[in-house]
């Protein structure tokens, strides 16, 4: 009579303990989950900052009409995104300062649909004028 009672106790206690673990862990696998797509966004943002930059050193037609457009209205809004970003970016060209031979830029990525949840991604850098 005096196992069943016991065995009655440490069922309880199990099932306490795992539900503690549950409890925490729960959270914690949420939260994991959460950041690496915050992660995987700003990767991606960081990509495609880096690709409208080198795009820009590019010196080919349609980069120097972007950086004449630029000079002109010290901002430009970069359209030239393939589909797969269109929807999910926005992302600005500002002209920060030029001389003769270099034009200063900051480049902005903004995230439509993850408004709050992740920073805008800003890259800075200089472009040689043909």
């Amino acid at each position: 009579m005096k196992k069943r009672g016991f065995a009655l106790i440490d069922v309880i206690v199990g099932l306490f303990l795992m539900g503690l673990v549950v409890v925490i862990a729960i959270p914690i696998l949420s939260s994991t989950y959460g950041n690496y797509g915050n992660l995987n966004t700003l990767t991606e943002m960081t990509y495609l900052a880096e690709g409208i930059y080198e795009r820009l050193n590019s010196l080919d037609d349609y980069s120097q009409e972007l950086i004449q457009d630029l000079l002109e209205n010290d901002e430009v809004v970069y359209r030239d995104l393939n589909n797969r970003h269109k929807d999910r970016y926005q992302s600005k060209i500002l002209c920060l300062d030029y001389d003769e031979n270099f034009i200063d830029v900051l480049i902005v990525i903004s995230s439509i649909k993850g408004k709050g949840r992740v920073k805008d991604v800003e890259i800075q850098g200089s472009i040689l004028r043909k």
